[in-house]
């Protein structure tokens, strides 16, 4: 059976960048365009997109990531429920303040 992902693409910073609409839920669901990178190993959102769900992330824990921006804090969330085209999965996410390039960024890993 063959799946078919929809990716769009979105200059910034005189560079494209693959996006995919991704759906979280949690007491709400928000639907918005990710930036896919087969080089991250876990995904990142910004931790509005937590509060707008409904996540308590005083639940989460507290990881300092790195990566070519630098070191950033955020809070992990080991379980988030997501939708990827038919695909439905649970997926850990740290929520941070900012990403690097003001995208939410999937990441590879699904399951901790």
């Amino acid at each position: 059976m063959a799946v078919q992902l929809v990716f769009d693409y979105v200059e910034r910073h005189g560079r494209l960048y693959p996006l995919i609409l991704v759906t979280l839920k949690a007491r709400e669901e928000l639907t918005l365009y990710a930036l896919v990178d087969s080089g991250a190993v876990i995904s990142l959102f910004p931790e509005d997109v937590a509060h707008a769900i409904g996540l308590d992330l005083s639940r989460g824990e507290t990881l300092y990531l790195t990566g070519v921006g630098g070191y950033i804090k955020g809070k992990l969330i080991p379980n988030v429920k997501a939708i990827i085209g038919e695909f439905k999965l649970e997926i850990p996410v740290v929520f941070v303040p900012y990403t690097p390039i003001e995208l939410a960024v999937l990441g590879r890993k699904r399951l901790l």
